[in-house]
C-alpha cells in the first residue's frame, strides 16, 4: 500500500529532523555536488527547471533538513559583507545572491560560506519565477551541504535493487539521499563542502 508506506516515510522523516518537503529538478542522482543547492514547495516550479534541463533530468520529491535558515535580509547582508551585489543593484532578489547561475563564478558559494560562518544551515527566501509568461510568486529553501536532503520517495533501493529498510532512510552523517552508507565516512570531504 503506497500511501501508507509514504504516510511511514513522512513520520521518519520529521522524527529524524527531516521536516519540510520540498522538491528539486535535475539530474537524476543518489548524491548532490553543487551548493548551494535550491529546492522549491512547489513540485510544479521544480519540474519547470527539469524540462529546461533535459534528457536524464528529473523532479525528485525530498525531505529537507533545516535547523537554523537564514532569513532574506540574513542573505542580503552576507552578500553585502562579501561585496557582492546583484544583477540589479540593492534591488535583486534576496535568493539570487545564492545562485551561482546568476552571480560570478564562486560569489554564491561566498554567500554560502558566509552565512554557515554566521550560523545558518540553509536560507529560506521568496522569490518571483518565470511560468507560462508571467511572473509567480514563490518561496524557495536553499540548502548548504548534502546530508540536508534525503528522498520522499515512498520506497528506496540501493544499487544493487534491495528495499532500503526505513531505519536506514534518513541518516544525517550520510550524503546520499536515499540511506546511511555501509563504511563510515571519512575526513575526505573538499574545504568548499565543509
Amino acid at each position: 500500500d503506497t500511501a501508507t508506506a509514504q504516510a511511514m516515510v513522512d513520520d521518519a522523516a520529521k522524527a529524524a529532523g527531516y521536516a519540510v518537503k520540498a522538491y528539486h529538478g535535475g539530474a537524476d542522482v543518489t548524491e548532490y555536488s553543487v551548493f548551494p543547492m535550491f529546492l522549491s514547495p512547489y513540485e510544479n516550479v521544480a519540474a519547470s527547471y527539469t524540462k529546461d534541463r533535459g534528457e536524464g533530468s528529473k523532479t525528485q520529491a525530498a525531505f529537507i533538513k533545516a535547523d537554523n535558515p537564514a532569513g532574506e535580509q540574513d542573505v542580503v547582508g552576507a552578500a553585502r559583507i562579501q561585496n557582492i551585489e546583484g544583477s540589479l543593484g540593492e534591488d535583486s532578489p534576496p535568493h539570487e545572491y545564492l545562485s551561482p547561475s546568476m552571480l560570478q563564478e564562486g560569489e554564491a558559494e561566498r554567500v554560502m560560506m558566509q552565512l554557515q560562518e554566521m550560523g545558518f544551515d540553509s536560507a529560506h527566501t521568496d522569490g518571483d519565477f518565470a511560468m507560462n509568461d508571467s511572473f509567480t510568486d514563490y518561496d524557495s529553501w536553499t540548502i548548504f551541504d548534502p546530508s540536508q536532503i534525503k528522498s520522499a520517495d515512498p520506497v528506496t533501493r540501493d544499487a544493487d535493487g534491495n528495499v532500503i529498510p526505513l531505519s536506514q532512510r534518513f541518516d544525517p552523517q550520510s550524503d546520499d539521499i536515499r540511506f546511511l552508507p555501509a563504511a563510515p565516512k571519512t575526513a575526505a570531504r573538499t574545504e568548499k563542502q565543509i
